[in-house]
């Protein structure tokens, strides 16, 4: 019926916004040790694969892009696992259908490119604030997402940038 289906997607809903705060208090506790050694190939594969339902119910396709050998970085693989999802999920729901790619460079860094209506100059200086939705973001957020990669990134040493075009989409970066 309606009612449960609005229940369910309530649900869904309040379940994403307790996720994104524990994702956030994550940040508070990671400390990257010289030990802390991440295949970046492998943490990719790892969320790509977890994610391929979602783009899948949602009409997207994600194209791994893996590097000819193993690229390492310090950081804490469970932030990055996090940082990573967190992107990946923003291009599901925000980047349309089509496709969306996901990279591992041989710098370090790790990229999410969608094929969404992209950012103006203004928005990509918002994007990462706590809370800031563009207005024609879809239902069920709450604009958590982008700032916890952020804290994240910041966490492990790191940084994310994004890089867009209106009407052309975005390309997130994560940089260790």
């Amino acid at each position: 019926s309606p009612t449960t289906e609005q229940m369910r997607d309530d649900v869904a809903t309040l379940a994403r916004t307790v996720q994104q705060v524990l994702a956030s208090s994550k940040a508070d506790s990671v400390q990257v040790q010289p030990a802390n050694r991440l295949n970046l190939g492998e943490i990719a594969q790892k969320v790509v694969a977890q994610q391929g339902p979602l783009a899948y119910q949602r009409g997207v396709d994600l194209h791994f892009i893996e590097p000819p050998a193993p690229v390492y970085a310090m950081g804490d693989e469970d932030a990055s696992q996090l940082a990573l999802t967190n992107l990946i999920e923003n291009a599901i729901a925000h980047g349309g259908q089509g496709t969306v790619e996901i990279e591992v460079k041989t710098d370090g860094s790790v990229s999410v490119s969608d094929q969404g209506s992209g950012l103006t100059d203004e928005q990509q200086q918002q994007i990462f604030e706590p809370f800031w939705r563009a207005e024609d973001a879809p239902e069920g957020g709450s604009g958590l997402g982008l700032a916890i990669v952020k804290r994240l990134q910041e966490a492990q040493n790191g940084r994310v940038t994004v890089r867009s075009t209106p009407g052309k989409g975005s390309v997130f970066t994560l940089i260790y």
